[in-house]
């Protein structure tokens, strides 16, 4: 599908006005996100993407914001948008920890913030289902998973659990490399379950498990054992067990 960009103006025209204030905001309230978006430097958007709001396609809709496509400075960017209900009073915490994972070359890259707005990197490749299902070379899937354990070891060791990666079907894009995304259930005060909750869903739990894990002959009972390990004490040691159980080294 093509990306056709308009003018930002555009968005505040119907029906592409409702993704500014969804899910209801009033005309004022539209006003004033238009102003914030531009000045955040956004110049254009393409409405584009699987997700659909009101006939309107945009990139994805999450439990606190909307994601679409735009541009800052001529490059293509992601936006996201927080919603008028969101729990969340600013996209300002969100963005600390997006600021804070870029340090250790997790997540897509900040650009920009403010109140109600967070313009990152936008990633063109697929959601991590959809690259498995076409996927056929067993190395292949190995090195995707390798990559995305080493991200979540090294946000372990870092101090920042995800908070949402016991499902990774849509915190997780692949393009070149696997990329963690959306970091709003974020948080330095858990205890770290990145590791576990990453190998629970895609060796234990889920349909993606018979992919992922053909071939190997690790009982459900040793992982379990080896992640309980490294849980309680979270060191390069129990995690290289971990991978080689997996046939990941």
């Amino acid at each position: 599908m093509e990306k056709l960009f308009q003018p930002i103006h555009k968005i505040l025209e119907r029906p592409y006005a409702s993704i500014l204030g969804y899910p209801g905001a009033t005309k004022k309230q539209i006003e004033s996100r238009y102003i914030e978006i531009k000045e955040l430097g956004v110049e254009s958007v393409s409405f584009f993407g699987n997700t659909e709001i009101k006939s309107v396609s945009i990139l994805g809709k999450g439990h606190n914001g909307l994601i679409i496509l735009a541009k800052k400075n001529h490059k293509k960017v992601a936006v996201k948008i927080r919603r008028i209900d969101s729990q969340r009073s600013t996209m300002h915490n969100e963005s600390e920890f997006l600021r804070m994972v870029n340090r250790i070359n997790i997540g897509p890259k900040w650009i920009a913030n403010s109140k109600n707005f967070i313009v990152m990197e936008y990633l063109d490749g697929e959601l991590i289902t959809e690259w498995i299902s076409n996927v056929i070379s067993g190395k292949e899937i190995r090195h995707m998973v390798r990559s995305i354990l080493i991200d979540c070891y090294n946000l372990d060791k870092f101090g920042i659990d995800h908070g949402e990666l016991n499902n990774i079907s849509k915190h997780v894009i692949i393009k070149e490399k696997p990329t963690i995304v959306d970091f709003e259930n974020a948080s330095s005060r858990r205890r770290m379950s990145n590791v576990t909750s990453v190998i629970q869903y895609m060796y234990i739990s889920s349909a993606m498990s018979q992919k992922i894990n053909y071939g190997n002959n690790i009982s459900k009972e040793k992982l379990i054992k080896l992640l309980r390990t490294y849980k309680n004490n979270i060191t390069a040691k129990n995690f290289n067990e971990i991978l080689t159980s997996l046939e990941l080294q």
